[in-house]
């Protein structure tokens, strides 16, 4: 990801995605209204269940490298217009 970027607001569908913070730091917004937030940072992994509305931001003033898992059926993204408050 590039320094700044945000995703938009997403989820997985029934698919669960499992990642690693090469470099970098990573945070994931997620919850009602957005407002819950882990940051996982280079050397950590991280797991979002099928089904969770988030985003992915980049916080950091370089390029985050992340790489991802996702297991399961269906389509691997569905955007959305925002998690519910």
């Amino acid at each position: 990801m590039d320094p700044g970027a945000a995703s938009p607001w997403h989820h997985h569908g029934r698919r669960t995605l499992y990642g690693f913070v090469v470099t970098g730091e990573l945070v994931l917004e997620f919850g009602p209204g957005g407002t819950r937030r882990v940051r996982p940072v280079a050397g950590q992994f991280f797991r979002i269940p099928p089904g969770l509305v988030h985003r992915d931001v980049n916080p950091a003033r370089g390029a985050t490298l992340v790489v991802n898992v996702i297991l399961g059926e269906g389509p691997a993204t569905t955007d959305v217009d925002g998690p519910e408050e």
